[in-house]
């Protein structure tokens, strides 16, 4: 299944409203700096003369004309016309500059192959032109340089190739966000995204996708405790729940009786879910089994979409610390990799759900096995700085 049809499947059928162009939210607000008026200058001495302004790249609508008239991206979609329009507004070059490429001509060189390493499917074509880009670009070349890389960007970015439920092709639209954009080496790396962590929820997607097409999964009724060794209705409706997203292999012969091996699959479901894997279906294993197939979607997609910078989100690590000076780690991790002795812990599950887009400072009250205890979060790594911010 294709993501584009994941996306007519989420927005048409969900109608989540939840998925943006994928571009941070600083790229679609920053304003252009250039077309902000300065307040006028005081009257007395001056400073100094003025800064001096670096020389434009020139030539570099011929060098789209160029580009497209050599076939060399001939078997890529690239969106010419708006590539044109980009340049013909005669607006800074964004990847080089006449003595070389930029800072952000460097970042797009070293991101592209982090991503596609990470997990991104980025074409062949693409990561090839990329790397066979010269270490130092000729003055002459400076332009056709410009030029190329934009095409390879705007063809090769997570909006264009990956991202859920984009109706129409960005194109070159990609480019003028990220001129206009204030952090731009973010906007790259949103793009071109290098953490694995976030490769793995994408490829998530569509498992749950198909549980959805195909009616979801059971749901268990009432919330009494069931232990190991009751026999009823219910522990046939927790059989079938778990024989649906494969925790229990095959439904035993008695399939109302509470036998080992659906103890097993309970465990690995509570597990996986961040709570405590003892095989007693209480309260809110329950209430973790009858998340619909919907509801996992929408946070599959909610996740992939606002993966935060500055908050506690999908991936971050979490420092907390008591009223003691004692400190607990944690770090936000998909249902199926959580290991709550390890400090790995779902953003589904209780803790997770407290800690999830709380910002440094703020405070969290975490259900221990001895009470409920406060926290302050003195530190959050996102997985924006584990990937160094590249």
């Amino acid at each position: 299944m294709s993501v584009s049809h994941w996306g007519r499947l989420v927005v048409t059928t969900l109608c989540l409203g939840l998925i943006s162009s994928g571009l941070t939210d600083a790229a679609h607000a920053d304003k252009d700096q250039r077309n902000v008026i300065a307040p006028a200058a005081k009257e007395g001495p001056t400073e100094g003369p003025p800064a001096a302004v670096a020389p434009a790249v020139v030539g570099l609508p011929e060098a789209v004309d160029r580009l497209q008239q050599s076939q060399q991206l001939a078997a890529l979609p690239v969106d010419w016309a708006g590539l044109k329009t980009f340049y013909v507004s005669e607006g800074p070059a964004l990847w080089v500059t006449p003595t070389g490429y930029s800072a952000l001509g460097s970042l797009l060189i070293r991101q592209v192959p982090k991503a596609a390493a990470a997990g991104m499917t980025v074409s062949a074509e693409v990561q090839a032109l990329m790397a066979a880009l010269p270490p130092q670009v000729p003055s002459e070349q400076a332009a056709d340089t410009e030029v190329l890389m934009s095409a390879l960007y705007i063809t090769g970015a997570y909006d264009v190739t990956n991202a859920p439920g984009v109706p129409v092709n960005p194109g070159a639209g990609l480019l003028t966000n990220l001129r206009s954009a204030k952090d731009q080496a973010r906007v790259v790396a949103t793009q071109y995204p290098s953490f694995h962590m976030f490769w793995r929820l994408h490829a998530a997607l569509p498992t749950y996708i198909g549980y959805y097409e195909r009616g979801g999964w059971p749901t268990v009724s009432g919330s009494e405790k069931i232990e190991p060794g009751d026999k009823g209705p219910r522990v046939k409706q927790v059989a079938e729940r778990l024989l649906a997203t494969g925790e229990l292999p095959v439904l035993g012969a008695d399939p109302e009786l509470y036998d080992p091996a659906l103890e097993v699959a309970v465990q690995g479901f509570q597990k996986s879910h961040g709570l405590n894997n003892d095989g007693v279906i209480g309260k809110r294993t329950i209430e973790e089994m009858n998340v619909s197939a919907e509801q996992r979607v929408k946070m599959l997609l909610l996740n992939l979409d606002r993966i935060p910078h500055d908050r506690a989100g999908f991936g971050s690590t979490v420092h907390l610390r008591d009223a003691n000076g004692d400190t607990i780690v944690y770090q936000l991790v998909m249902p199926e990799d959580s290991d709550f002795e390890k400090g790995m812990i779902s953003t589904s599950s209780p803790i997770g759900k407290g800690i999830l887009n709380k910002e440094e400072g703020d405070e969290v009250k975490v259900t221990t096995p001895n009470g409920v205890r406060k926290f302050e979060i003195v530190k959050i790594i996102t997985i924006h700085d584990d990937d160094g911010g590249s």
